[in-house]
């Protein structure tokens, strides 16, 4: 009977631990409805940890917001502000890194490190350091990302126009000076997006003006000041050899190709076939195939989709099927405050349906397990909760 009882239990061992493992893999926090939350001030970036904790960049404009990183759990399919950890100037869209341990912030002036742990918990000092992007000036810095292997991390120069390439062995161990900064890439005027690709050989970035030399005819709106202002030159997609950002930087751009006036987001495919370009000043949307984008094609060519006045954010949902694009409504005097979010049929490349979100939508985020996609809405002051299977 011992024996036969031991045998059971030899046997069931495998089966608890599979179970266990299989446990541990579930979603720390699948909503069961779509809702809002509000924030104590202007949300911009939002990273996403493997257990669900939010990290959102916060903007202050007024004494009784704050500006730095919230920090949102969730309990019971509910997520609530836990804290929020205070930044100087202007914190943007933020990159986590691939193992968790730390936040690379592009924080207008500076590039700030953060240890994801000690912000969490809300103990000790979770600002490991920073610097100074551009010394003396105001670099711009807006837009982060982090290579595949953790070495490396991109940050979007705005006003520089630059790509500002970042050691982040360095960094880990306790460096932050010049030296951690690999490289200084001119792109091409107001850069903003920065994604890799799975395997990390490539780039791709965003720029809403291209370089002069590019010679292309002006035939975009300026967004700011006069309608009579001169015509600018269209917006573009830079691809870069990722093995060439540091030893060979003028010789990285692999293609330049044009993406409509001011494309200002962009997000990839999850199987990297396309990339997903949002047009701000061309209320359009942009579908590349990062093949042809890879140097593949002698003049890479677009799909084009039409959708609300002034996208800014974009992604695609985690099956492939759906790319979402939040229209900001931004250069409009009187916004609404209930701006669409336009679904994008992958297949087709036509606007499938609209959901509801905030004000002046700013960028997206989507949960481990493709359930959840958030939304920061910069005008109202929350994020939006969306129930990816409803789609």
């Amino acid at each position: 009977m011992l024996k036969q009882l031991l045998l059971g239990l030899i046997l069931a061992l495998p089966l608890v631990l599979s179970t266990a493992k299989v446990s541990g893999a579930q979603p720390a926090c699948r909503i069961d409805r779509s809702y809002d939350i509000a924030l104590p001030g202007h949300p911009q970036g939002i990273s996403v940890t493997a257990d669900g904790t939010l990290f959102v960049a916060l903007n202050a404009t007024k004494p009784s917001e704050e500006n730095g990183i919230a920090v949102l759990a969730c309990h019971a399919r509910h997520y609530e502000l836990k804290r929020v950890f205070q930044l100087e100037h202007q914190p943007n869209v933020l990159a986590l890194t691939h193992d968790g341990k730390m936040l690379v912030v592009p924080d207008d002036n500076f590039i700030a490190f953060i240890d994801t742990r000690k912000l969490r918990s809300g103990t000790g000092q979770p600002l490991l350091g920073f610097i100074e992007d551009i010394p003396g000036d105001d670099g711009g810095a807006v837009y982060a990302t982090v290579s595949p292997d953790d070495r490396q991390a991109l940050v979007a120069e705005e006003g520089a126009g630059t790509i500002t390439v970042i050691d982040l062995q360095r960094v880990r161990a306790g460096k932050f000076d010049r030296a951690v900064i690999g490289a200084d890439i001119l792109v091409g005027s107001a850069p903003v997006t920065l994604a890799y690709a799975k395997d990390g050989k490539y780039v791709f970035a965003t720029v809403q003006r291209a370089l002069p030399g590019k010679n292309w005819e002006a035939t975009c709106n300026p967004q700011s000041g006069s309608a009579t202002d001169p015509k600018e030159r269209p917006g573009a997609v830079v691809t870069l050899d990722a093995s060439r950002l540091v030893t060979d930087k003028d010789g990285a751009i692999v293609s330049y190709v044009p993406a409509g006036c001011h494309p200002v987001r962009a997000a990839l495919s999850p199987d990297d076939s396309r990339l997903w370009v949002s047009a701000r000043a061309s209320n359009k949307v942009f579908s590349f195939s990062t093949d042809d984008l890879r140097g593949n094609a002698a003049n890479p060519q677009s799909v084009q989709v039409l959708v609300g006045p002034a996208p800014v954010p974009i992604i695609v949902t985690a099956s492939g099927k759906h790319v979402l694009v939040g229209n900001s409504n931004r250069f409009n005097a009187a916004p609404s405050s209930q701006t669409p979010i336009d679904v994008i049929d992958a297949k087709t490349g036509q606007v499938a349906m609209h959901l509801r979100s905030g004000e002046f939508p700013r960028q997206f985020a989507i949960s481990p397990d493709g359930s959840t996609i958030f939304v920061s809405n910069y005008g109202s002051d929350s994020i939006s909760l969306l129930d990816a299977r409803s789609l």
